[in-house]
């Protein structure tokens, strides 16, 4: 059983076929929470903190294999279970999601950019992932030779195929902007922010931290790695901000 699988509540075949004979809608007002999943910024954390507190017949996995992430990255219209209220999952946030999800609190947690780029690193290494296109494509173009971590961490921040990785908050920023959400978390405070994210919902949300990657705080502090990131440091900072104008 794969980490994620026992956060799925549906099958992802089972979705899929859905989307096609089913009848998509503009419109799910069931659904309370919208979480954004940033890769290695607590996602699995948080899948299981809001599997405990809404039940997992309550909660859709959106992962690789599922054709619920594209679409609601595109803003199209979706077939849901009628009994769902918490949407999770790698995706990417559209401006139809207000009117999509009139009800939903949108949350997304966000983390230092050069130590999540180190930390997902670090996972694609460890598990090969061979769903991940971007881990694929630098596979192939950088590894034949197994350079150290550190010589891998610079190619991997400067090659401009690997945009979509290494930019998430910038495209975050220049498509929906901070107003969008009505919760930004971090990961360097995720316990506190947690607490008050419980009084938002309502409900109490169980603390734990899976999925962790090794410490690389040291090599985190690097000014010239983090140099390669400075656009995308700006809107880590628009987001961090708008989140301590919240609490």
């Amino acid at each position: 059983m794969s980490r994620l699988s026992r956060y799925l509540p549906v099958r992802t075949w089972y979705l899929n076929m859905m989307q096609t004979i089913g009848q998509p809608s503009r419109s799910h007002p069931q659904v309370e929470v919208l979480s954004f999943h940033i890769p290695k910024c607590a996602g699995i954390s948080f899948a299981s903190a809001l599997r405990q507190s809404y039940g997992r017949n309550q909660m859709l996995g959106i992962y690789h294999r599922s054709q619920l992430g594209p679409m609601l990255t595109e803003g199209q219209p979706i077939w849901i279970p009628a009994q769902s209220r918490v949407l999770h999952g790698m995706y990417i946030p559209h401006e139809s999601h207000f009117t999509q999800f009139p009800n939903a609190q949108r949350i997304i947690w966000i983390r230092d950019p050069l130590e999540r780029l180190i930390s997902l690193l670090n996972y694609w290494l460890r598990e090969n992932a061979s769903h991940d296109s971007q881990w694929m494509y630098f596979r192939k173009n950088h590894l034949s030779t197994s350079p150290p971590f550190e010589e891998m961490l610079q190619l991997m921040l400067t090659d401009k195929h690997l945009a979509p990785t290494l930019s998430v908050y910038k495209h975050i920023i220049s498509t929906v902007g901070t107003d969008f959400f009505t919760f930004i978390g971090q990961t360097e405070t995720y316990e506190q922010d947690l607490i008050v994210l419980e009084s938002i919902l309502d409900r109490p949300l169980r603390q734990a931290w899976l999925n962790q990657s090794p410490n690389t705080k040291d090599l985190a502090q690097k000014d010239e790695f983090r140099e390669y990131l400075s656009e995308e440091y700006r809107a880590f900072n628009m987001l961090k901000h708008a989140a301590a104008r919240r609490k």
